[in-house]
């Protein structure tokens, strides 16, 4: 009866009590600041544009067959079985078992493709003891991982690349794909938005590629192997030059040449976040290679697809995608973080990444709707008198979504003119990744090691931060943008107008471009 009772508790907890994956800040972990610049162009003309996304591309596998599916921390099967007759709760003690491993493994198919030289160099000792005395933030970084990695893998694979480079995000971003850093770089890979916008990446009211897994993964490669080509297919110095530009790359090798000396990258007087990058992702290298001799345990991360695209035939409502595809908003929004509304673009491109299990049946509900199930919408009359400012507090929503949703509509709707409004957007969605204190990443000791950004030569440079961990940080200047409102920074940083009022002192919504904003990063901060 002992053993009932205990599993009684078990069962009425159910799913709801089932453990969300910790997504704290990490105050001690080695930040690494740096500057970037862009991709190289061609003599002529406009980048390539990154290449179209494969539809059945993913990352990771998922387990567990029934809907809602389980996040990367609920490693345990949930109890769920009819009482037995005598009204005890009947529970199969096979439930109760770690759900096995699975039959391939991620990890292993990355060591059997790893290419770069090997290194004795004391730096990436000194990275390595760093890592093996944080065990706990390794296994983090590499739980977020689990719905990305199989398909940067299968990218890097596809390209022929060394393996080496699906490992970046654990410097750039500690796999968060809503790290932001200090010089305004977004992503699993880092893109400022110039250099996002040189690479093709879309960025706009509703969404920001540089976030989106598929668009950037393919747009970081594109980069990545351009590089390579400008370095006579020297690794090393590749990955230098993507944290640090090419000119910097460059120009370190011609004053060695001048000197007579090796142009190698250990040769190099680069910069000392570029001479730390480097040794960095050597050492991760070697972290996989044997974990076990470092004292780490990673993640047992299938080697299967974790999501599949679904083409959508237009905008779609993310929280009625997320009923429909009978997975929490959370869930789908960290498989889809490069939009930052409650809905798709209007524009494109129409696709969801969902997971695995539910793509089938998910294409098959989306294939039978109109778009007015697609996404709650109404249809507001203009009356006289009326302005976008009085019809956006009407619906509780902003001035720039009837913009967006309403392109052709003038700046002052005219009166009988039939207007597209939101109906109850609801609060910022929040990705199963963030949590309170895990959103906005400048100054909040994020583990981002790359201050982020591909930066075109000539542009405004990423700041420097200082080297070392970052503890504690709780607040971030933003510096407002043109177009940027209340609303939107808001949005960004997932806090409230009235708290960016009221740490601002602001007494109107009213922004100019330049302007600094005080943003805490953790409510009541």
């Amino acid at each position: 009866m002992k053993l009932a009772s205990a599993l009684l508790v078990g069962l009425l907890l159910g799913p709801t009590a089932q453990a969300r994956m910790p997504q704290t800040v990490d105050p001690d972990w080695p930040m690494v600041p740096t500057t970037h610049t862009a991709p190289p162009q061609p003599a002529a003309g406009p980048p390539e544009a990154p290449p179209a996304d494969k539809p059945d591309t993913a990352a990771g596998a998922s387990t567990g067959a029934n809907p809602p599916p389980l996040t990367p921390a609920q490693k345990f099967v949930t109890i769920s079985a009819p009482p037995a007759a005598d009204d005890e709760p009947y529970v199969d003690e096979e439930e109760l078992l770690p759900t096995p491993l699975p039959e391939k493994l991620l990890f292993t198919r990355l060591r059997n493709s790893f290419a770069l030289p090997d290194a004795a160099d004391s730096s990436i000792q000194q990275e390595l003891a760093w890592y093996g005395k944080h065990p706990s933030y390794v296994q983090r970084v590499f739980q977020r991982s689990e719905r990305y990695l199989f398909h940067i893998v299968s990218e890097v694979e596809a390209r022929g690349l060394p393996m080496e480079l699906a490992l970046l995000p654990v410097v750039e971003s500690a796999f968060n794909p809503y790290a932001y850093s200090p010089g305004r770089a977004a992503g699993l890979w880092q893109f400022i938005p110039a250099s996002g916008a040189l690479m093709g990446l879309k960025q706009n009211w509703w969404q920001d590629q540089r976030r989106d897994v598929v668009a950037s993964t393919s747009a970081a490669l594109d980069y990545l192997q351009k590089l390579n080509a400008m370095f006579a297919g020297d690794w090393l110095l590749t990955i230098a030059a993507y944290n640090t530009g090419e000119g910097a790359v460059q120009r370190a090798i011609e004053k060695n040449r001048r000197l007579g000396l090796p142009t190698t990258f250990w040769a190099l007087q680069l910069p000392k976040e570029t001479r730390v990058y480097v040794p960095r992702l050597l050492a991760i290298r070697t972290l996989l290679m044997d974990p076990e001799s470092h004292g780490l345990r990673l993640p047992p991360i299938a080697d299967a697809p974790y999501f599949r695209r679904v083409d959508t035939g237009g905008q779609f409502d993310l929280r009625v995608a997320a009923e429909y595809a009978k997975v929490t908003p959370e869930e789908l929004h960290a498989l889809n973080p490069g939009y930052h509304r409650w809905a798709t673009d209007p524009e494109g491109p129409h696709r969801l990444y969902v997971p695995v299990q539910v793509a089938d049946q998910f294409a098959i509900t989306v294939a039978t709707l109109n778009p007015a199930q697609r996404l709650s919408v109404a249809a507001h009359r203009v009356s006289a008198g009326e302005t976008l400012a009085s019809i956006a507090r009407q619906y509780k929503t902003a001035v720039e979504a009837l913009r967006a949703m309403n392109p052709t509509q003038p700046a002052k709707p005219l009166p009988g003119a039939v207007l597209r409004v939101p109906v109850d957007p609801g609060s910022p969605l929040r990705s199963g990744l963030v949590i309170e204190g895990d959103v906005a990443t400048v100054g909040s000791g994020l583990p981002a090691a790359s201050g982020g950004g591909r930066a075109q030569e000539g542009l405004q440079k990423a700041p420097r931060a200082a080297a070392g961990p970052l503890r504690g940080a709780r607040e971030l200047h933003y510096r407002v943008q043109a177009g940027d409102s209340l609303y939107s920074v808001a949005q960004r940083f997932a806090v409230t107008v009235a708290d960016l009022k009221r740490w601002n002192g602001l007494k109107s919504n009213k922004l100019r471009p330049g302007q600094k904003l005080l943003v805490h990063t953790r409510a009541g901060a």
